[in-house]
């Protein structure tokens, strides 16, 4: 897929000595797996006139293949020669591993996600196939892979057309129809982009001049497309077929029996379509255990057909200690909606306002039970008409214009005996009247007790009313709230066997949270949980919610039910904390993986054993672990802190921080870095505070660096000198291109004297982008170069990429690009091999820059396609919009400013409404350069005005940008190659 090229396990080039040995070569790698025979090998190199030597010459050729490529496996046998290789080694089997991952994608209505992949897979050529070697035998064979190629380019620019980037590809099938008139499939593909960007009179202008380059009368899919033209048919752009999260449903299963409640139900759907021009809001209050989730859920379910865009469902968890942020419902209400983890607003009232617009237009019930307040619902309640509010809570919401508020009470006497016959049948309720009363005042005609009860197996109604009224004695004496309920939840209790009755007692620690069974197998010191879960159930002491995206089968206790459990357990509360505490400590760990950016923690005690089968389970996908245990594990670190075993809470942040900030999480992170803190602080644990403002000062960006100064402090104070060096790393890390370079110079210091290499690589990066950032590339080359070698001792495959791709960019700096170019490929290997997939868009487009730097015009280009692509498929709105800003930069020199503009003025656009006005600066100029080549003069000094001055380090961005900015034909003289290559590409 390119000249013929071989690397070493250490990705050095080896170069082949001779024609003979290179050909051969090539010959076997194309037919890899199979014998080809000697005559076949003789034609390749010779082509029909071989020496009288030919058959000691081709075994000489083996050998010295053998001699310069240890360990390939040639084997001779029957007259032919055989090359044994890994398919996988191959950048054909990559090549067609993408292809098909992108044709998938197509079957699949993505074509975002395809052009992802084919742009990967277009990205494995480096050229015509074996362009440095002449082989006449492989003619044909050359040809197929190229006429391969060449259609996988048309496949890729069907899905671009399909995605609805109709003008972002006019200047690439340009280049492709110019280069191949005869191809009608990229003649069609052009007049088709043209049309749907309401360039008409281009598209019949075009097919008018490709008509005779193609020789003959143009094929029918051609003509039909120039008569649609004609008619109008294609002038608008064809709306992208974009996947929607519509219709959605988050409602929990409805309830088969819902008794007493038919009126209140038949008003409740009266009043949600009395909505008018506002956003109907119904609210439904009363105590604990009287039914107010199952008539919202009921309700819900009732008018599913009046809301056909979906609903959505929250437990606001408001009768807890620790009632619901909206800000972290909001986050999975959107990620539900569409929204990628990187896209969420960092604030409250963005989300709120981003919920809105999705809702707006939309027919959508929204649910909200158990609600703490109403500062707690505002953020939660759509904007426009056409969508409705349904809220429980335990008391209504002052201020609000409530279209109506209902209080739920108790079931009057005939509710609850249907309720009870429901579990023990209406012959025995009928038989036992006098019973069935009493146990249904026992419970306080509350729906939850009354479930409970007739849950039982036993029928005897006389002797469940007498054991029922026993335990009410003895629940009052507690002085519990909720009595009935507690009743009803200490006689299941009294049935359950001894290990049932202790998962119930240490379940309630949770409280009302979702649980996996991991944590009832923590609680239950590692025994099995499924059985006593399922007595559990059975009891109806639990709800099963069935599995979650991790495979797990969950679980939830009922609020009312985790208060008595407590009641029980106190005498176990320590050894539940810390059994449970370790298991996610532990399951957090083989989750998250890889080594942390953090100075390390000691644990407070031995690490608690998890079987195996527990551990298999996480390590098979840990990822999806981690977002379904997220908000269990938060409410896990919380509670250590609460019960004075902060040191357990920081242990958990630590293994659970990376995936916050991965997910954007920062909120979730502050909120339990803040309890670990506060705990320390506490107990007068200096060492223990300094770290946790460590974290937080990591996670947080440039709003974290008074809290890593404060530490920095600290460390020195009180003789931390591992904090210390953290903390000056994440000054050094964080601080912008203004900042000293001394805090990570004196970081990589105290890593060095304590033999820290994982914080000496870190710091070297550090120092190396500093350096970059202030134009000081000469002294940024060899500090990287040594973070290089340091990072390769160690297992972090990450940081040897991100340290290799520092190591580029000031190789490019200090104008060796071609050593640039090769460490920048071996961190893309590297991050292509462990899947890091996200990276990889960054590490392309340096790649793009240094192949402009040295002029290779094409490469660059194709880099920055497979980026951009690569980023759309991410979501990552940032990098796409700047590789689309250097490919409309190259528009300029290719003649074609008049399409550089609208796309270059779309990229200031984006830029501006992410905040990022440096770089906007920036892009305003390549602006201004397209409307001079235009000879509008007025319009470029507008642009330039609205940019400003440029500081050192946006002006270095901006020659980047203008590498591609001037006619192909035109090289970059000596001098002026060397002002560009001297700019960092650290701001990438």
């Amino acid at each position: 897929m390119g000249p013929l090229l071989v690397r070493a396990a250490e990705d050095a080039a080896v170069v082949l000595p001779g024609t003979g040995p290179r050909v051969t070569l090539a010959v076997l790698l194309l037919r890899a797996n199979q014998p080809v025979r000697v005559d076949a090998l003789v034609e390749a190199v010779w082509n029909g006139r071989p020496p009288r030597s030919w058959a000691s010459n081709v075994q000489t050729y083996v050998s010295r293949l053998r001699h310069s490529l240890p360990g390939i496996d040639i084997r001779y046998a029957q007259r032919a020669y055989r090359l044994t290789v890994d398919p996988g080694a191959f950048d054909l089997t990559e090549f067609w591993t993408d292809v098909d991952a992108g044709r998938k994608y197509v079957a699949d209505g993505e074509p975002a996600r395809a052009v992802a992949r084919f742009r990967t897979a277009l990205g494995h050529w480096r050229g015509e196939p074996l362009a440095d070697l002449t082989i006449p035998a492989l003619r044909t064979e050359v040809a197929r892979l190229a006429e391969e190629r060449l259609t996988i380019v048309e496949e890729c620019l069907d899905a671009e057309l399909a995605a609805g980037r109709h003008a972002d590809v006019i200047g690439e099938l340009r280049g492709l129809v110019a280069r191949y008139p005869t191809r009608e499939r990229l003649a069609a593909q052009l007049l088709l982009a043209l049309a749907r960007s309401g360039r008409t009179g281009d598209a019949l202008a075009m097919y008018r001049d490709a008509r005779p380059a193609l020789g003959a009368e143009p094929g029918p899919e051609l003509r039909r497309l120039h008569t649609a033209i004609l008619r109008g048919e294609v002038t608008a752009p064809r709306p992208v077929a974009a996947r929607t999260p519509f219709p959605i449903c988050q409602l929990p299963p409805d309830l088969p029996n819902l008794l007493g409640r038919g009126a209140l139900v038949a008003d409740l759907l009266a009043q949600l379509r009395a909505g008018g021009n506002a956003v109907p809001l119904v609210v439904v209050n009363g105590p604990a255990g009287v039914g107010k989730t199952a008539l919202a859920v009921h309700l819900a379910h009732r008018a599913r057909t009046e809301y056909p865009d979906g609903q959505l469902y929250a437990d606001l968890a408001g009768g807890t200690p620790h009632p619901r942020d909206p800000f972290d419902v909001l986050a999975e209400w959107l990620h539900a909606l569409g929204a990628n983890g990187s896209t969420l607003p960092d604030r409250l009232d963005a989300r709120a306002s981003a919920y809105r617009a999705r809702l707006a237009e939309r027919r959508v019930l929204v649910v909200l039970d158990d609600a703490a307040d109403p500062a707690q619902v505002r953020p939660l309640l759509p904007g426009t008409p056409g969508s409705a509010v349904v809220v429980t809570g335990r008391t209504g919401l002052a201020g609000y214009a409530v279209t109506a508020t209902r209080t739920l009470a108790p079931l009057r006497g005939p509710e609850s005996r249907a309720l009870l016959a429901a579990g023990f049948g209406p012959g025995e309720v009928a038989a036992r009247r006098a019973a069935a009363d009493r146990i249904a005042a026992a419970c306080g005609h509350l729906p939850l007790a009354l479930r409970i009860v007739a849950t039982r197996a036993d029928p005897d109604l006389d002797a469940l009313a007498d054991r029922l009224a026993g335990e009410q004695r003895r629940l009052d004496a507690l002085d519990l709230p909720d009595t009935g309920v507690r009743a009803a939840a200490a006689l299941r209790y009294a049935t359950l066997d001894p290990l049932a009755q202790q998962a119930f007692r240490r379940l309630g620690w949770l409280g009302p949270l979702e649980f996996a069974d991991w944590a009832a197998a923590a609680l239950l010191d590692g025994a099995d949980s499924a059985v006593p879960l399922g007595r559990l159930a059975e009891a109806g002491l639990v709800d099963p919610l069935g599995r979650d995206a991790a495979g797990q089968p969950r679980f939830r206790m009922h609020e009312v039910l985790c208060g008595y459990a407590r009641e029980l357990a106190d005498e176990e509360a320590d050894t539940a904390l810390r059994r449970l505490a370790g298991y996610a400590i532990a399951l957090t760990s083989i989750a998250a993986g890889g080594a942390t950016a953090r100075p390390a923690l000691d644990a407070p005690d031995e690490p608690v054993a998890v079987p195996e089968r527990i551990r298999e389970g996480v390590a098979r996908d840990g990822q999806a672990w981690l977002a379904a245990e997220r908000t269990a594990l938060t409410a896990i670190a919380d509670c250590t802190c609460r019960h004075g075993r902060y040191l357990d809470g920081a242990l958990l942040l630590d293994r659970l921080a990376g995936h916050l900030i991965d997910q954007h999480r920062i909120a979730e992170l502050t909120r339990i870095a803040g309890t670990v803190r506060d705990s320390a602080e506490s107990a007068g644990d200096r060492r223990t505070a300094t770290w946790t403002d460590i974290v937080l000062g990591q996670a947080r960006g440039r709003a974290g660096l008074p809290l890593l100064r404060r530490a920095a402090t600290d460390g020195e104070r009180y003789g931390y000198p591992d904090l210390l060096a953290w903390a000056l790393l994440g000054l050094g890390s964080h601080a912008g291109p203004d900042a000293p370079l001394e805090p990570a110079r004196r970081a990589a210091a105290l890593f060095a004297e304590r033999g820290d290499v994982a914080g000496q690589t870190r710091a070297s990066r550090a120092m190396a982008l500093a350096l970059l950032t202030r134009g000081r590339a000469a002294e940024a080359e060899p500090v990287a170069a040594q973070g290089v070698q340091l990072a390769r001792t160690l297992d972090e495959p990450v940081q040897l990429a991100n340290l290799l791709n520092t190591h580029g960019m000031a190789l490019l700096a200090v104008r060796e690009p071609r050593r640039a170019q090769r460490v920048t490929e071996a961190a893309l290997r590297l991050l292509r091999d462990i899947g890091a997939h996200s990276s990889i868009s960054y590490l392309l487009g340096q790649l793009g820059r240094i192949s402009a730097t040295m002029g290779e015009r094409s490469e660059a280009l194709q880099r920055y396609a497979e980026a951009r692509a690569i980023a759309l498929a991410h979501e990552d709105n940032l990098q796409a919009t700047l590789m689309l800003r250097d490919i409309a930069a190259s528009w300029i020199g290719d003649g074609r400013a008049d399409e550089a503009v609208p796309v270059l003025r779309r990229c200031v656009r984006t830029l501006v409404e992410l905040g990022l006005h440096r770089r906007a600066g920036v892009t305003l100029r390549v602006l201004a350069a397209a409307y001079d080549a235009l000879g509008d003069n007025a319009s470029a000094a507008a642009a330039a005005a609205e940019a400003g001055t440029l500081d050192e380090y946006a002006a270095e961005q901006l020659r980047q940008a203008l590498l591609l900015a001037r006619p192909p034909d035109v090289a970059i003289p000596r001098q002026r190659r060397r002002t560009v290559a001297s700019g960092a590409t650290a701001s990438r």
